[in-house]
């Protein structure tokens, strides 16, 4: 009986000779990568600068092997920033030469895994490289470049050593070295390497390549562990807090400014005239934000990581369609040394973070690695639908150009709509407060903060400690200068925040105040305290932010 043609796997006869077999692949990687590098320079160019890039880029003034919220490469890739302060562009183009080294080493893994006929190869390169996740996280400076990048690599040179050359996993322990001086989720590359080794090539565990490799992964990353060691572990102990809620408040911090407290009747004043408050909900603790229910994190866990693909979602969706229904499947091509390695690259951080989300809510990078050892997986089934594939691909382009487009010039917005507060009304808050602020101004949270800084440098704003998650502003003691004494000396100082309510900060009393509505269509609107009988919203349904900038003195008596 002649085996249905749906089943058999292409003919061999059917494949182009060797030479131009390679020639065409070459060309098919050759013009995927400049499509890549091009839409990631447009965007670029497009987005205005978020929130966190902002925070990350100010580490790049101050080189060092570790910092409050990560260890330091994305230090080191925003160094670029200091080229032209100011210009997103220019504090982007380090996390563009990191991401655009990822694309050889997820090139060869598509080559190691066995997929060398054209179409599944095209498809390789097309799932690897216009994933959402692949685009944003080259374009926006977070350490999510430098990890993929990283787990791109490693794969590569494990996948290689499993094939062919044991020696190689002196590489992928580099590679997984490099990766933990970016981000700690490079970690989870040790069970995925355990998994191959023991499914794949267990006789190599009797050499000295893997253990040789992990000596050398513990080598690259000792740095940052000592210095670690010397700062009361604060990364590690803040990237716990997030994930598993354990307690960070006040370690390794060097800011000598007193804690925010609960306002008081001064605070209650200035605010109300602002925004009737109730009394009920006055109670002033630190931002950490709210507990979610369990399902709606597990759902929001499954969402995130499913529209990473974008458009490139539904052939994954036919594929598994046919999976559920029962429906014969081709013979894979992958070759079987390496699909282990990519099947755990897979699951394992989808795994780890599944369990997470019963706990905690994740964020929708967190887990991102998947999408390296999933794209191989899935070349073969997508060459079937090429001309499709090569569809979604390029319409996950347009929409990311749709979406900076309108991410620049949101000339209709919804309320709370995040692509909006995150990078539109800074630079014009940034402006108005270099015009009428002097002497020391504070931001009540490290987003702020950086945003100021970062658009107005002479501003030289700190972070007062104790109103919202501490950060690199209040561990960093030259980026905390200011005591009580210093700031009576200089007659007060500014506050610039987002809550509705002012904090109570000991030893100052608020003097006077003024509120700043970001709004669509009419920019930056400034309205100062009690200049009116009846205060009312200057942009109702057309508000982006509002920020209340608060003027403290010293009080009398030293204490309010």
């Amino acid at each position: 009986m002649t085996p249905a043609r749906t089943l058999s796997a292409r003919p061999v006869s059917s494949f182009p000779p060797a030479g131009t077999a390679a020639a065409g692949s070459r060309a098919q990687a050759a013009a995927v990568f400049a499509a890549v590098v091009l839409l990631r320079l447009a965007l670029a160019a497009l987005l205005p600068v978020v929130r966190d890039e902002t925070y990350y880029l100010a580490w790049a003034s101050a080189p060092d092997w570790g910092y409050f919220d990560h260890p330091p490469v994305v230090a080191w890739m925003s160094s670029t920033a200091l080229l032209a302060w100011g210009s997103p562009l220019a504090g982007r183009l380090g996390t563009m030469l990191v991401a655009a080294c990822a694309f050889p080493f997820a090139a060869g893994l598509l080559r190691h895994a066995g997929l060398r006929e054209r179409a599944a190869y095209l498809s390789g390169l097309l799932l690897s490289s216009f994933n959402l996740c692949a685009v944003v996280a080259g374009v926006l400076v977070t350490p999510d470049a430098a990890l993929l990048t990283a787990w791109c690599a490693a794969l590569h040179e494990a996948a290689a050593a499993l094939s062919a050359r044991r020696e190689r996993w002196l590489g992928a322990g580099l590679a997984t070295g490099l990766g933990l001086l970016a981000k700690y989720n490079m970690v989870l590359i040790g069970p995925v390497f355990a998994w191959a080794l023991w499914r794949g090539d267990r006789a190599a565990l009797r050499t000295p390549w893997p253990w040789i490799g992990a000596l050398v992964a513990c080598v690259v990353f000792a740095p940052h562990i000592a210095w670690n060691a010397r700062h009361q572990w604060v990364p590690i102990r803040f990237q716990l807090h997030r994930s598993f809620d354990e307690s960070n408040e006040g370690v390794g911090l060097a800011s000598r400014l007193p804690s925010a407290e609960r306002p008081g009747t001064a605070e209650r004043t200035l605010g109300r005239w602002f925004k009737p408050w109730d009394a009920a909900s006055d109670v002033y603790r630190p931002r950490h934000g709210t507990k979610s229910s369990l399902g709606s994190r597990i759902g929001a866990y499954s969402m995130d990581v499913l529209l990473m693909w974008g458009a490139l979602l539904l052939p994954i969706g036919l594929l598994a369609a046919r999976r559920l229904l029962g429906l014969p499947r081709a013979p894979s091509v992958i070759d079987p040394r390496v699909r282990p390695l990519l099947v755990a690259a897979a699951l394992i951080p989808l795994a780890f973070f599944a369990l997470v989300s019963l706990g905690a809510q994740v964020e929708a990078n967190w887990p991102a690695v998947y999408v390296v050892g999933t794209a191989p997986l899935l070349a073969a089934f997508c060459a079937r639908h090429l001309r499709l594939t090569v569809t979604l691909a390029a319409l996950n382009a347009a929409l990311l150009l749709a979406l900076a487009a309108y991410a620049r010039a949101p000339l209709v917005s919804r309320a709370g709509d995040r692509v909006v507060r995150e990078m539109q009304g800074y630079r014009e808050l940034a402006a108005v407060l270099d015009a009428r602020l002097h002497g020391p101004v504070f931001g009540d949270h490290h987003q702020l903060v950086a945003e100021l800084n970062f658009h107005a440098p002479r501003l030289g704003v700190q972070q007062w400690p104790g109103v919202s998650r501490p950060s690199e502003y209040v561990r960093r003691a030259e980026w905390s200068p200011h005591t009580v004494e210093s700031l009576t000396a200089a007659g007060g100082f500014w506050l610039c925040a987002e809550r509705p309510l002012p904090p109570r900060l000991p030893g100052f009393t608020p003097a006077t105040a003024f509120v700043a509505y970001y709004c669509l269509g009419r920019g930056l609107v400034t309205i100062d305290a009690f200049s009116a009988d009846q205060f009312r919203p200057p942009c109702p349904g057309r508000k982006v932010h509002r920020w209340l900038v608060v003027r403290y003195v010293p009080a009398a008596g030293g204490s309010t």
